[in-house]
């Protein structure tokens, strides 16, 4: 959870030091930690846990939710919610199906054909934002292109909370 403090009548000085933009993070070191998580994770699967540990603040024995708790956190959702949700999927849907590339065969020259097949990728992951800002949204703009377009498998990943649990 991201940390505040209220400033109650600020000196100018010290309202300034507040809307001073934090230091930017070198992508070279990012990119070095990114590095490290990759080639530590592909030696060694159950680091995973560790870094879960060290990045989230996650306390859990395992990564993967069980049916009923998904089913427990749809419970968790309010009606409005819920209808908002389903109107916002039902307009992804409409947009993104329009953009299914549709097969074809054609006769380049007398006795030569060529076709176009899309084919699926077979596996896709999604990252989902979590924490104090958790977006749903993102679930649905890249979920129902995922589901439009029948991938095979379709991963979502969500940070979880210091427990098991993830936002509803």
């Amino acid at each position: 959870m991201t940390s505040f403090e209220i400033l109650k009548y600020p000196t100018q000085e010290l309202l300034q030091q507040a809307l001073e933009r934090p230091p930017a993070v070198l992508s070279h070191d990012i990119d070095a930690v990114v590095d490290e998580v990759f080639d530590t994770v592909s030696l060694h699967p159950n680091s995973l846990y560790d870094y879960a540990k060290r990045f989230d603040a996650f306390e859990g024995e395992r990564f993967l939710l069980t049916q009923q708790e998904i089913d427990h956190g749809a419970e968790q959702i309010s009606n409005d919610l819920a209808e908002a949700i389903d109107r916002a999927y039902n307009n992804i849907h409409r947009f993104h199906h329009h953009q299914l590339p549709q097969a074809y065969t054609l006769e380049t020259s007398t006795g030569i054909t060529c076709s176009r097949k899309p084919v699926p990728i077979s596996k896709v992951g999604l990252y989902i934002p979590g924490g104090s800002a958790p977006l749903f949204s993102t679930v649905l703009m890249l979920g129902v292109p995922a589901q439009i377009s029948q991938c095979e498998h379709t991963i979502l990943c969500t940070p979880a909370k210091n427990t098991h649990s993830v936002h509803p």
